[in-house]
């Protein structure tokens, strides 16, 4: 096994369960102390729990990913904790709607965009002082492939992520030599996802070139690349994992 992170201090939020927490696991299996953030305590510690006992190393921290006081206070917790930040990996998200793009509510809307775009945004904020004293510091945006090209149901859910590419652009300029990266998802086998392949996985794969779900593990793999020095030379770039290609320029 690599050990592409050791010594390095990595948040990623919405990080107790499915993709953030094959994120944190990686880290963890390459060096790094990772620190597992949710809503969930009892998720949280399962999960540090998990990554310990595999030999790794984890701090579990409890957040709202959509409030900016928790954000700043978990950045104020690992600044006095470890005195550092080496990698951000802005996870968390929530879909609040399935169905026809007009038919949300001001509240489901409210924290579609609280969670999905805004709390993103002023996690970044408030992790760039610490992340500017590393000497090789990066972040990657969690983005998805709705993001490029919605499904049905998916609706403002999609148009949050599609944001989630933009914003990267504009940080990878504004934050360097910080790099700033972008995965993008497919289909991944979550709970979260559930919706859209439960009962259906057969049909869910058909048009996929792997002829598989993915599974979190993925991403996993994918955004320690994008977080490790291999890839020094990539920063303002969004790297889809669907099992598929996806048009776009």
């Amino acid at each position: 096994m690599k050990q592409r992170f050791q010594g390095k201090v990595c948040l990623v939020t919405a990080s107790s369960t499915g993709i953030g927490l094959a994120i944190s696991e990686q880290f963890a299996k390459e060096g790094a102390t990772v620190i597992i953030s949710s809503r969930d305590k009892k998720h949280i510690d399962a999960a540090v729990e998990k990554i310990r006992n595999s030999g790794g190393k984890a701090e579990g921290y409890a957040c709202h990913a959509g409030k900016i006081e928790d954000l700043q206070k978990m950045i104020q917790f690992i600044k006095e904790k470890y005195g550092r930040l080496d990698i951000l990996v802005p996870n968390a998200a929530v879909s609040t709607h399935f169905g026809f793009a007009l038919d949300m509510t001001p509240q489901q809307y409210d924290k579609l965009f609280e969670v999905n775009l805004r709390g993103v945004y002023f996690l970044i904020q408030a992790a760039y002082p610490l992340l500017k004293e590393s000497k090789d510091s990066n972040i990657v945006i969690i983005s998805s492939i709705g993001g490029y090209e919605s499904e049905m149901g998916l609706g403002m859910y999609s148009v949050t992520k599609t944001a989630l590419l933009g914003m990267t652009k504009v940080l990878s300029r504004d934050l360097a030599p910080i790099r700033v990266n972008c995965c993008a998802p497919g289909l991944i086998k979550t709970k979260f996802s559930s919706v859209l392949w439960e009962g259906k996985e057969q049909a869910a794969t058909e048009f996929m070139k792997v002829e598989r779900l993915g599974l979190p593990e993925d991403i996993g793999n994918a955004v320690a690349f994008l977080a490790s020095s291999e890839a020094s030379y990539v920063t303002g770039e969004t790297l889809i994992v669907a099992g598929r290609a996806s048009p776009r320029l």
